[in-house]
């Protein structure tokens, strides 16, 4: 028997347990202490996560696409979001860079190097979605994601506690909290994270003065590449994300408030986000020519 048929025979009884223990896959699991050992302690963040979801994760990669069940709430309170005075004095004390990019661009790879230089906290956002693998790893609660749910996320939505939340593919929300925002500002470190670009957008409106990236591979068939290497999927989930690439580099490119970045390497793309980050040694020439890969990259999807 190989390890990879040991590791799916036992993950499959371990969830097949799960069900026998609890009346329906819904059923949410309470733990004392839900982060793994090397994540961040970040007390205030929600400690539920739903555990046989996170055990079936692990053959997301194969699965139909995820379907909310609240979709239409998600909607209509997403439409007409307003933030808590809470939310907005946080936000207004806080150093902020967000990332924005289509995905398979690399962002979360830069943020990793980013955090390497001390300088950086990033910001774990909370999601709908079940984990996935990633690399050959199950995503951790607390470490890529804060995995919530739905009622959980439409609660905080409604008392104003999220500094941006969007609806990703039909398939799942995901946001920022104003607990992890909380968190970086204590530390005194800059605040760092991906987000999609309508809640950028947002958030850009209420803190002109954080720092804006959007973060582009260097070539449409890189970007291919990258896309199928990050997870098998079906024809209609990747149709959506050129869909989403398409919409987001159109809108992106309109925006003054964002600098463009080319993730050619990690070594490159990293020194130059920390530059702009800082202000330091920023060749303002490097944004022109981000933003003629990303005007090319925008032709390749219209065709």
């Amino acid at each position: 028997m190989t390890g990879n048929t040991t590791y799916y025979m036992l993950a499959f009884f371990g969830a097949l347990a799960f069900q026998l223990c609890w009346k329906s896959r819904g059923t949410m699991l309470t733990a004392t202490q839900a982060y793994p050992k090397k994540a961040p302690v970040r007390i205030l963040a929600p400690k539920s996560v739903w555990l046989p979801n996170a055990i079936f994760g692990i053959h997301s990669r194969m699965s139909s696409p995820v379907i909310l069940r609240h979709l239409s709430e998600f909607k209509s309170i997403l439409k007409d979001y307003n933030h808590s005075d809470h939310a907005k004095d946080v936000l207004k004390r806080t150093k902020l860079l967000l990332l924005v990019g289509i995905a398979g661009g690399g962002r979360n790879t830069v943020i990793r190097e980013l955090q390497k230089t001390g300088d950086y906290y990033f910001i774990v956002s909370d999601t709908t979605r079940p984990p996935k693998v990633r690399d050959g790893k199950l995503e951790e609660h607390g470490l890529q994601y804060f995995f919530r749910s739905e009622e959980e996320v439409l609660h905080d939505l409604r008392e104003g506690e999220f500094l941006e939340a969007s609806l990703i593919h039909n398939q799942q929300v995901s946001g920022i909290s104003i607990r992890e925002l909380k968190h970086a500002h204590e530390t005194g470190k800059i605040a760092v994270t991906d987000v999609e670009y309508i809640g950028a957008d947002n958030i850009a409106r209420l803190k002109p003065d954080g720092v804006y990236i959007f973060v582009v591979p260097p070539s449409f068939d890189e970007w291919r590449r990258r896309l199928m290497h990050r997870e098998k999927m079906s024809d209609e989930e990747l149709q959506n994300r050129i869909d989403s690439a398409r919409k987001e580099l159109s809108f992106a490119l309109k925006q003054p408030y964002y600098t463009f970045v080319v993730n050619d390497s990690v070594e490159n793309a990293t020194k130059t986000l920390h530059s702009i980050a800082t202000g330091k040694d920023y060749d303002p020439a490097c944004n022109d020519e981000a933003r003629q890969i990303a005007e090319h990259l925008l032709e390749e999807l219209n065709r």
